[in-house]
């Protein structure tokens, strides 16, 4: 069975409507489902329990996507039933049942650590962050910096029509949007990584089950509408680049595999950004 964790963060409206499509298209019932209140406005959480007829742990403090979806995973593992594991936003829609082939793919690919499926904008065009590398040395470094301006060019988003229609593609970077492990697999990594703020997650969990021998893997005939950005917008610029900010900085020191002298000139330079 599967146990779907829904993060919810002053987005009742938006969670709602995403379990709506859920019941809408995957009417199978093999799947339970959590949603986490990341601490929301009195008023959307009053929402949120009105309406709601899942399970919802509200959590103590907003400490953001990585521990807010980590209450979820543990409040499952808990739950016998429970074998997997899908993370979803709450800007998902369902558009038809991914769960059930997703859930498939699992168990007959013990070599997978996790599947997704393809991921779409609303206006049906293929999000990139479905189908990307791990960041390359090269790419943290125009990351940092402000050569992305200037012309070069990142090489961790792989072309959409090099993945669209095929059975399956194995990427290294799964999105953080909607994305199924095995429980005791998730469980043995330590979840997704408590540090991390916001962004970063799918990277350090792409590195964690590299370092496995497990897979990263697309399923690109089936698909879920992400509309993006339903939480960063309610919050201020500044607020979210210091959340990137932090995460970069941790990700270089724990898993970039740059060398020390260069770790800390791209930490100098990020911080610097802040100050522009």
């Amino acid at each position: 069975m599967v146990g779907i964790v829904i993060l919810n963060y002053n987005n009742s409206s938006q969670t709602l409507t995403c379990l709506d499509s859920l019941y809408a298209h995957c009417k199978g019932g093999n799947y339970k489902i959590c949603v986490v209140d990341n601490r929301s406005r009195k008023e959307e959480l009053e929402k949120l329990k009105l309406s709601c007829r899942e399970h919802i742990i509200v959590a103590k403090s907003n400490n953001g996507y990585a521990q807010g979806n980590n209450l979820g995973c543990e409040w499952f593992d808990k739950d016998a039933e429970v074998d997997k594991i899908l993370i979803l936003n709450d800007d998902t829609r369902f558009t038809e049942d991914v769960i059930t082939p997703l859930e498939a793919y699992l168990d007959g690919h013990p070599e997978c650590g996790v599947a997704f499926p393809l991921v779409v904008a609303a206006d049906g065009s293929v999000d990139k962050a479905c189908a990307r590398r791990a960041k390359s040395k090269s790419d943290l470094f125009i990351q940092a910096t402000s050569l992305g301006k200037l012309g070069f060019k990142r090489n961790e988003f792989i072309d959409p029509t090099q993945v669209t229609g095929k059975d399956e593609v194995h990427t290294e970077v799964p999105p953080g949007s909607c994305m199924m492990l095995n429980k005791d697999v998730f469980k043995k990594i330590g979840w997704l990584d408590p540090h991390t703020f916001l962004y970063f997650e799918e990277h350090i969990l792409g590195h964690k089950l590299k370092a496995k021998g497990l897979e990263v893997t697309l399923l690109p005939k089936i698909r879920i509408t992400h509309l993006g950005a339903q939480t960063t917008t309610k919050q201020p610029s500044k607020a979210i680049y210091r959340h990137w900010r932090n995460s970069y900085i941790y990700y270089l020191k724990n898993y970039s595999g740059l060398c020390k002298p260069l770790v800390l000139w791209l930490e100098f330079r990020t911080w610097l950004k802040t100050l522009i």
